[in-house]
């Protein structure tokens, strides 16, 4: 391991970030360098660091003094006999340790051990400073040592037979505790035995390793711009149902683990917050997404993990690094107070988390509400009047539907993509999109003739009814004409291998009537002739979606899409056959210069010239209809508060399903 004490970077938080820059590189220099002397790198001084103020001068003397004095003493305990350092195949490499804060105040009873998980592709030095934040700011309030788990990244094979990461995981957590020792008193009688004082965290790609973990054996969990993905751990996706805290917290642009992906969690935690207070879910379950702050900056705080890609992965974000690292670790910091510090302290803690909680809701409300899942900006406002008492009734009254334990439930495998299980307020919000599309089309016929018109809309998950079924008239003996679109729902992000970054909301695919079809069904031929082809296409329903989903943004990220998002250009194609419709054809995204063009399929087929008996069987069923692909309401909301902001767009995958 590589042993640092906080107080040798850093002894205020204004200051720490200029020599962490420095110690950056001293780390990569001395870890190099003692390894292949067979000795550890924490016994080795760094020299010659760059300073910037006669302040930062003090510091790096006194981290050099120290440092100094434990080569002298010998250092941490010397390697076997004959090693040479850590194997560089080996995909668990000698973790940071970072030792409490010289002169911290808080008594040993806060004694607290946070074990931090990289990203892919990311160092444990990538985090020191984070580390080093949540410290400072736990200075008086709790003994907080932090280890740092170092993956070697390059000797890991995501194809490997077995689960390399996930054994490294459990053997790094094993390792940090017993290191940690010398800091922390953490119980080591049975090793399965929950260990109230340590906290497990997971940036990225690390936070579904860490979750079982944190499960079983650790006091909570922080996922840092992560969740539990299927792929990873089934165990327990839904945090209502944990007995530990867990803190969620994202960035607002991030360009990987979207706002909009991390949405079913914020409503999960909405509607805990009516059911055991608003105080209790701030405390156990907060949801936390921190404005202006993208993917990498939750963690490492840099701009790319890895610089020789090319593909942009992320955002860019409307703050600095360091402001970005001041705002993640000051969330951090009060959720271990929360649960590690003097109950006075917890307490003001609590106030805080209620806070950015409230804060949180506000910011993704818009997004979730567009999606069908209810108002939980309405909700949780009213649940912060009174935060310490349940209110059941006011989940309800936000419009948010009942859902059974664990949420939604999607595809495992890219081959069941076709069919899937959906939220009952999303399939609501698409009902209700395809009857106000029909509406739209039936706009151009006399309103006496729209008044004889019902429309029964059915939604569809599975692609196979969707593909047999058409918008059937049907007309009643009242004189009037029921009429049945159906609109499918489709994710991008089910159909490609860019599955994390890829969009969540759904776009529609639906199957209308023509304004003439429906005008010959209820006998007005006048109508129908005026009415054979639609004046309405997926240009028109594109263009009021996306201006509609701008309106409704909330402020920041309208000002911020008004800034330096790319403008949108909807139109319409037919160059492809009818069949290719549902499976192949979908809304795609071209970027050019500052312009995406929003391309959607259409497919209208022609009425005969000759009166149709029935438009509800035969080949009545096929007549006059008209096949639409458009964006969800919450899929525009999601391109302009995330995808309009990226470098290029993110294609659907070639093909269907």
């Amino acid at each position: 391991m590589v042993l640092l004490t906080a107080d040798l970077l850093a002894s205020s938080v204004p200051s720490y970030y200029a020599i962490q820059k420095c110690a950056r590189a001293a780390l990569r220099t001395t870890a190099s360098a003692s390894h292949k002397r067979g000795v550890s790198a924490s016994a080795v001084a760094p020299q010659n660091l760059p300073v910037t103020s006669s302040k930062d001068q003090r510091l790096l003397q006194r981290r050099q003094s120290i440092m100094g004095a434990a080569s002298s003493s010998g250092g941490p305990t010397q390697p076997d006999a004959g090693r040479t350092g850590p194997d560089p195949k080996s995909v668990l490499q000698p973790e940071i340790l970072l030792g409490p804060v010289d002169g911290c105040t808080a008594g040993t009873d806060t004694d607290t051990l946070l074990i931090l998980g990289p990203g892919a592709l990311c160092k444990a030095e990538d985090y020191v400073n984070l580390a080093i934040a949540v410290q400072e700011m736990l200075k008086d309030k709790v003994r907080l040592t932090v280890a740092l788990l170092n993956i070697n990244w390059a000797g890991l094979r995501f194809d490997d037979t077995g689960n390399p990461l996930g054994n490294a995981t459990s053997e790094g957590i094993k390792q940090a505790i017993q290191n940690a020792q010398q800091y922390v008193n953490v119980p080591q009688a049975a090793s399965a035995m929950r260990k109230d004082n340590v906290f497990l965290g997971g940036h990225s790609l690390m936070g579904p390793y860490m979750l079982e973990h944190a499960l079983k054996q650790a006091g909570g969990l922080l996922l840092l711009a992560s969740q539990a993905l299927p792929s990873v751990s089934t165990t327990f996706p839904c945090f209502s149902t944990w007995t530990r805290p867990v803190l969620n917290v994202t960035g607002e642009l991030d360009g990987q683990m979207l706002i909009s992906q991390q949405a079913a969690a914020a409503v999960d935690a909405a509607d805990n917050a009516s059911r055991l207070s608003l105080h209790h879910v701030a405390a156990f379950q907060p949801v936390v997404f921190i404005p202006g702050v993208n993917h990498m900056q939750i963690g490492p705080g840099v701009e790319q993990c890895n610089p020789a890609s090319s593909e942009p992965v992320d955002l860019e974000a409307d703050i600095s690094h360091e402001g970005a690292t001041q705002r993640v670790a000051t969330v951090m910091a009060d959720f271990l107070a929360v649960h590690r510090a003097s109950p006075a302290l917890q307490k003001e803690a609590t106030h805080r988390m209620v806070d950015r909680v409230v804060a949180s809701a506000e910011l993704i409300g818009p997004l979730v509400q567009a999606s069908g899942r209810g108002d939980i900006a309405k909700l949780v406002r009213e649940l912060a009047q009174d935060p310490h008492l349940p209110q059941p009734h006011l989940s309800a009254r936000a419009g948010l539907t009942p859902r059974a334990v664990g949420g939604e439930v999607f595809p495992a495998s890219l081959n069941d993509a076709g069919k899937w299980l959906a939220h009952p307020g999303e399939l609501a919000a698409a009902e209700a999109a395809v009857v106000r599309a029909q509406q739209r089309v039936l706009a151009c016929l006399p309103q006496a003739l729209q008044d004889r018109v019902v429309i029964a809309a059915t939604t569809h998950t599975d692609e196979t009814p969707f593909l047999y079924n058409q918008p059937t008239i049907q007309r009643l003996p009242d004189g009037r004409v029921l009429l049945r679109p159906h609109v499918y729902l489709w994710r991008h992000f089910l159909e490609t291998k860019q599955r994390v970054q890829a969009a969540v909301h759904p776009e529609y695919a639906m199957k209308l009537r023509t304004a003439g079809a429906v005008a010959g069904a209820l006998g007005e031929q006048e109508e129908l002739e005026k009415h054979r082809e639609s004046t309405v296409s997926p240009t028109h329903l594109n263009n009021e979606i996306l201006e509609d989903a701008l309106k409704v943004l909330p402020e920041a990220a309208r000002e911020r899409y008004q800034k330096r998002g790319k403008k949108w250009h909807c139109s319409s194609r037919t160059d492809f056959s009818p069949p290719q419709w549902v499976q192949d054809e979908h809304v795609t995204f071209t970027d050019d210069g500052d312009i995406t063009q929003i391309n959607a399929p259409i497919v209208q087929t022609m009425l005969p010239p000759q009166p149709v008996a029935d438009y509800d069987r035969g080949m009545g069923r096929f007549v006059g209809n008209l096949y639409f692909k458009v964006l969800s309401p919450a899929r525009a909301m999601e391109w302009l508060m995330i995808d309009a902001l990226r470098p290029t767009q993110l294609q659907p995958r070639p093909g269907g399903v």
